[in-house]
């Protein structure tokens, strides 16, 4: 067996890297790597006799299921960060399964770089997971360690602007916002002014997720940028989108863009070619809705499988395929193109929905009585909190239209650019200094993202 030292090398120092972050034990971190050899040698059997697609699905079913388990169990048995682990050592298989050459791809390499991939500083923290591919395409002189002659001007980009995502994303979460109980629910107060209430509590509670997850992924890219490894963009930005089903495709890129490319889209391709001579409901419920019932069910799965995870996909479920119906309405679709208020009101509400349907998390049972509700004090904490998240809303929208302008201009308005990064450098300062961070407060997020 021929021993490549510089995948050696990464190996140990991502393996120091890693232990240093999360204090994991030792034998867990062999786990990880016995697991990986184990799934490489049985890919390279299963690809023999073409099986290797079966064998795939199987052994993503199988190694979901711990995620399922209780938190107690999961923080025993499993090593920090599982969830993103996961998603690197199913994606660095299918890459293996699809490439069609594997000239220069040995037993161990195949191994040692899923095993460095799964272990890439901080995406078991935060994703985005790095994968066989992008360990492939990094230098082949790199040893492994950080270094200066890959930080860029966009690198710095980046981490200003995840820096300001997480600060504002934590800020958010120390805003005592949770109204979604029992005592909101049944208290005696106007259908209307609930409806009201939920439609802008859920515009802000999509920005707190959205700039938590945002900010870590943006920092995490940037940092993986030094060690030479260039890893996916998790989100795309979904304050963009206008339908609801929009929103996915922009959001969490990290699991859900390989799910939709690995199971999602070979679903559908052949609910095609059995079920395409079908009309109407049925058609639309077997080639689009059955696809997306098991997308779902497998992020249910990935978020941990407890009940709100499965009310969590039952209902975005639901309201996607219910989106994916109202697109192909052509009407509809012309006026949300053409008109831009309804485009833009559109675009609000479904925001606004999404961030209701994330907010299951946070449901809990009222501890006060539904009598003594106060509504007055929920009000005014939720509308100060909706003004905070619109003016993030048009910042991240209005900085999209100035980079695209910068972008189309190239050198001529560099100047704007610099401006907007100092800017963001600002705000974190700003952020960090003069607020006093609740860490209690960010308790939902921390419990969202397990």
């Amino acid at each position: 067996m021929k021993i490549n030292l510089q995948d050696l090398s990464k190996l140990i120092i991502f393996s120091i890297i890693y232990y240093l972050f999360t204090k994991e034990s030792i034998a867990k971190i062999g786990l990880i790597l016995a697991l990986i050899a184990l799934l490489v040698f049985l890919l390279d059997y299963f690809k023999k006799i073409n099986y290797s697609f079966r064998f795939l699905l199987v052994t993503s079913f199988l190694l979901i299921l711990p995620l399922t388990f209780s938190l107690e169990i999961k923080n025993y048995y499993l090593p920090t960060g599982y969830q993103y682990i996961y998603i690197s050592i199913i994606s660095s298989l299918i890459y293996l399964d699809s490439t069609k050459s594997e000239k220069g791809f040995s037993f161990f390499s195949k191994t040692i770089k899923s095993f460095i991939a799964s272990l890439s500083p901080m995406t078991y923290l935060s994703g985005p997971s790095a994968t066989f591919e992008e360990l492939n395409k990094m230098n082949r002189k790199d040893i492994g360690l950080p270094s200066v002659k890959y930080l860029k001007y966009s690198n710095i980009k980046l981490a200003l602007s995840g820096g300001m995502r997480l600060s504002l994303g934590l800020y958010f979460n120390t805003l005592d916002t949770n109204i979604l109980n029992e005592n909101f629910i049944f208290s005696d107060t106007y259908i209307f002014e609930k409806l009201i209430l939920l439609i802008v509590w859920g515009f802000f509670n999509f920005w707190r997720y959205y700039l938590l997850f945002s900010g870590a992924s943006e920092l995490c890219k940037s940092f993986l940028s030094i060690f030479n490894i260039n890893i996916i963009d998790n989100f795309n930005n979904p304050e963009t989108a206008i339908f609801y089903h929009e929103i996915w495709n922009k959001w969490h890129l990290n699991i859900t863009q390989r799910i939709r490319n690995f199971l999602y889209t070979p679903l559908t391709l052949f609910a095609l070619r059995n079920f395409s001579y079908l009309n109407g409901f049925k058609k639309f419920i077997l080639i689009e809705g059955i696809p997306v019932m098991i997308l779902f069910f497998t992020l249910s799965l990935w978020h941990g499988g407890k009940i709100n995870d499965l009310i969590f996909g039952f209902l975005s479920t639901i309201i996607t395929l219910l989106s994916r119906f109202i697109y192909k309405n052509n009407l509809f679709r012309k006026n949300s193109e053409e008109k831009y208020f309804f485009r833009e009101f559109f675009r609000f509400i479904n925001l606004s929905l999404f961030g209701l349907i994330l907010g299951i998390y946070n449901f809990k049972s009222g501890e006060l009585k539904v009598d003594y509700f106060d509504m007055s004090s929920n009000r005014n904490i939720i509308l100060t909190s909706f003004c905070l998240s619109f003016l993030a809303f048009i910042y991240y929208r209005c900085k999209l239209k100035i980079l695209n302008f910068v972008e189309l201009e190239q050198s001529k308005n560099n100047g704007i650019e610099i401006s907007l990064n100092i800017f963001e450098g600002f705000i974190i300062i700003f952020i960090n200094l003069f607020f006093l961070l609740d860490v209690e407060g960010v308790n939902d997020f921390i419990y969202f993202a397990n």
